[in-house]
Formats: structure tokens, C-alpha cells, sequence
């Protein structure tokens, strides 16, 4: 209308993003161009009785353009792409897909010796080795003279929030592999077993005082008689009595949780107590770090398990189909012309190896 009338319009740009439903943005020097831009224009009646400034700080995010970025969904898995947690495994807590930012949950690397050093660099691109990724421990930190402070819901430790032990971080999405993410067993277990927890001042201690048991084989961690090897005796709330498997200490120790784990040794026959695999038993095969690698009885499959998570066992396991007929490594016969051996069984499925060497399903 403006055009045949020969009128021009005394407005600079008239702008309407998806992302902002209901929203109509007008560039114009005064309310007056404004309201004669849009008269005779019926659903925009209402806007001649009510408008609303953009506020300076706020026009930016207005014409801010969004990049074609992966959608992150709320309670997905994510990997840390460089830097100090390069690979690292995260959870996603919640996604602004305008800023393109999620606030994720992940495993502090924390150098404790020098988290209480105000003269220290506080960035984490400074440390010139990388920290072990464990449970943020608020003992140690408060030992060094670190400030730790209860704040809504988080712990607070020289600028940076924790909940449970996990440090809980706002990260641009470029910097986050989204995609063909698989935890491991490891990383699951170690972000379930923190969920349970309730006390938001979580460290080891809190759940170490329920994996040991009386007769277990244990290793000293730290202190003066790390790797030390004994036998837990007796069990009280603060700390655990072991006699120690040494020539020159005849006296029971006590020791706090967080000083030993169990230990195991490579051909021990060994049950998991807890965990996805709870109640197959098998031989341990190897020992990395903290984590066994069980051959089981059941399927002859490694299984990684936990040190706390398994104890020693004499049993075994045995599984049978759904009618209660066949077990693992009973002989059995397919047809007139095959037998074999049930090597596998998965409900109503058997594994059968036989005598030519293949897997038949039944």
C-alpha cells in the first residue's frame, strides 16, 4: 500500500525468528514510524496500543545466528573433545540451544597440593600433568586450606560448583564429541554408584564402610604402608582392624576405608556381589588399577568388575535354560548327524558347539 501510495516507510528492518514464537521485532528511530508501519495491518491491531523497547543488552541475542549445532538432549552422554578432560565421559544436565551451551556433570581432575596455593595459576590448562579424574574429596581439599562452601544445593570450591562429588560446568557445545557416545561399564558404574549417594558432601568414605567384609584380602593405598597386603579381622564405623601379611609385623592395624581396597590376584575364583553381573562367579585373569577382569563360569566371556563389587568364592555358577533341561557344558545332541556342547544360554536360546567347530542356535 505504501509503495502505490508513494509513501515510503520511515522503518530500518522488520524481523520474526522461529525460535521466538509470537514475537514481532520492528528497527525504528521512534513508536510514531512504528505504529504507522503496522496500522491496517489486523494481526497486528494490538500493537498499536502496546509496544516494548528491546533493551541494549538484549538486541545482540536477537539477531544472534544459530549454527545448524547437534541438539543435546537432557540425561545423554558426552565426551570432552581438548584440554585438561580430553575424553573424559560427561552427563548432560540441561542444553540452551540458543547459546548453543550445556551444563554437564563429570569427574574432577583436581590437583590437591596446589588447590590451596592462592599464588597458583587456578587455570585448568596449567597443570603441566594431568590429575587423576576421581570423586571430589572435600577432606582433602579443606587439608590443603582450600575454602569449601555448602551453596544451594552444591559444594564450593574456589569458583567451581560440585554436587556429589562431580564437578558441574557450563560448556560450549563445540567443545563436545555428541555423538556414537558408548560409556563404559566402568564410567556407568562409577556415575550410578555416586546417583544413589543422598549426602551432597559425597566422598569414598561415605560408601567404602559397606564393600569390605570380615576375611577379605585387602591393600594398603596409602600412607607409609601403602602396599601393604593383610587380612581384615574385624570392622567398626570409622575404621577397619587388618592383620597385616608381613614377617615383621605381627600386631593387627587399623586403618581408614579410604586407605585400602581389596585385593586379588590373578587366578583367584571370585563371585560379584553387586553391579549388572551380580552372581556370576569366574577366575580372575587380570588386574588393571582398581578393576578385575573375570573369566566366567557361565558364558566364558570377560566380565569387568570392580574390586569392591566381587569377594573370594569356592560355588559356582550355573545356568540353566527356561524349562530347567540343559546347563552350561552339558553334551548334548542336535540331530541324527550333530553333537556338541551347550556353550551359552540365553533364555529360550541355546549355544551349541559342535563338532565342526561352529555355534548353533537352538
Amino acid at each position: 500500500q505504501c509503495m502505490a501510495k508513494n509513501e515510503p516507510l520511515n522503518i530500518q528492518s522488520v524481523i520474526q525468528l522461529d525460535r521466538l514464537k509470537g514475537y514481532l521485532y520492528i528497527e525504528a528511530y521512534n513508536s510514531a514510524h512504528l505504529k504507522q508501519a503496522i496500522e491496517g495491518i489486523y494481526g497486528l491491531r494490538f500493537g498499536l496500543y502496546k509496544q516494548k523497547m528491546v533493551p541494549i543488552e538484549e538486541m545482540t541475542d536477537v539477531f544472534r545466528v544459530i549454527k545448524n549445532v547437534a541438539q543435546i538432549m537432557p540425561n545423554s552422554w558426552v565426551r570432552f573433545k581438548r584440554g585438561l578432560y580430553r575424553d573424559d565421559l560427561a552427563h548432560v544436565q540441561s542444553f540452551d540451544p540458543i547459546k548453543s551451551v550445556a551444563t554437564v556433570k563429570f569427574l574432577p581432575r583436581i590437583d590437591y597440593s596446589k588447590l590451596g596455593d592462592s599464588n597458583s595459576k587456578s587455570k585448568e590448562k596449567q597443570y603441566r600433568f594431568r590429575p587423576i579424574a576421581a570423586i571430589f574429596d572435600r577432606d582433602k581439599a579443606q587439608n590443603v586450606g582450600a575454602d569449601v562452601i555448602a551453596e544451594g544445593g552444591y559444594l564450593v570450591c574456589k569458583g567451581r560448583r560440585f554436587k556429589r562429588g562431580f564437578l558441574i560446568k557450563r560448556i560450549h557445545v563445540s567443545s563436545l564429541v555428541t555423538e556414537g557416545i558408548t560409556p563404559t561399564l566402568n564410567e556407568l558404574e562409577i556415575f550410578n554408584m555416586t546417583l544413589e549417594a543422598s549426602d551432597v558432601g559425597y566422598t569414598v568414605t561415605s560408601l567404602a564402610d559397606h564393600m569390605l567384609a570380615v576375611g577379605d584380602i585387602v591393600q594398603v593405598i596409602e600412607g607409609e604402608l601403602m602396599n601393604l597386603l593383610g587380612l581384615v579381622i574385624s570392622i567398626d564405623a570409622e575404621t577397619v582392624l587388618v592383620q597385616p601379611n608381613h614377617t615383621e609385623l605381627k600386631d593387627p592395624i587399623r586403618f581408614g576405608f579410604k586407605e585400602l581396597i581389596k585385593y586379588f590376584k590373578v587366578g583367584d575364583h571370585v563371585k560379584i556381589i553387586r553391579g549388572q553381573n551380580r552372581g556370576e562367579s569366574g577366575l580372575v585373569v587380570r588386574v588393571e588399577n582398581n578393576q578385575v577382569i573375570i573369566l566366567s563360569d557361565v558364558s566364558i566371556k570377560e566380565i569387568k568388575a570392580f574390586s569392591r563389587d566381587i569377594q573370594l568364592c569356592t560355588e559356582k555358577s550355573i545356568s540353566y535354560d527356561n524349562l530347567g533341561k540343559f546347563t552350561i557344558h552339558d553334551f548334548v545332541q542336535v540331530d541324527n548327524q550333530t553333537i556338541g556342547v551347550v556353550v551359552g544360554i540365553d533364555g529360550e536360546s541355546i549355544s551349541v558347539l559342535d563338532q565342526y567347530e561352529k555355534i548353533l542356535k537352538t
